[in-house]
Formats: C-alpha cells, sequence, structure tokens
C-alpha cells in the first residue's frame, strides 16, 4: 500500500488504461447476485462454476490495507503509487 484507499473502480480502469482498453459493459449489480446464488445452487450439486456468492462478496466488497506498521517499524517508503505500479505491472505482464 501507498498509504491511501483506493476503489475497486479506480484499480480497474487504471488496468484498463494500461492495457489500452476502455471499460467494458456494465452488469447490473442485482443480475450479478443472481448469477452468483445460480453459482452456489451448482455448486451444491458438485458443478464448478466462476461466480459465487463468496467471489462475488470478494470482488465487490472493499478492503483496505494499512502500511503504517511498516513505515513506522521498518522505515518503509513507498516508491510508488498503487496506479503507477499497476501501470508498470501491467505493461511487464503485457511484454511478457
Amino acid at each position: 500500500t501507498d498509504g491511501r484507499g483506493y476503489s475497486t473502480n479506480e484499480m480497474l480502469a487504471w488496468i484498463h488504461e494500461a492495457m489500452g482498453r476502455g471499460p467494458g459493459p456494465r452488469v447490473p449489480f442485482p443480475l450479478l447476485r443472481a448469477a452468483a446464488a445460480l453459482g452456489d445452487a451448482a455448486g451444491k450439486c458438485g458443478i464448478r462454476v466462476p461466480l459465487n456468492r463468496d467471489r462475488l462478496d470478494k470482488l465487490a466488497g472493499s478492503a483496505l490495507y494499512s502500511n503504517a506498521r511498516v513505515c513506522r517499524e521498518l522505515g518503509f517508503a513507498p516508491q510508488w503509487d498503487l496506479r503507477q505500479g499497476i501501470l508498470e505491472m501491467v505493461a511487464g505482464m503485457v511484454r511478457a
């Protein structure tokens, strides 16, 4: 972390930017919830699907991580902000 909180939408926008693409189509959240419920039902039948409620919660939820302790105890100072890091990471993956 660089000490600032970011939204998932911000991070996705930077990934799209790094890939030279615009954002994909927006899917209404109730539709995603319905698909996740179907994924849960399929999972109970032994069918593996890419989306269920647990995965949707992780994708749509928010998490905030603090680097305060690392900075304080180890003297860490981030060299990049998250946007720059994402842009460089994606560029490296595209080159590989």
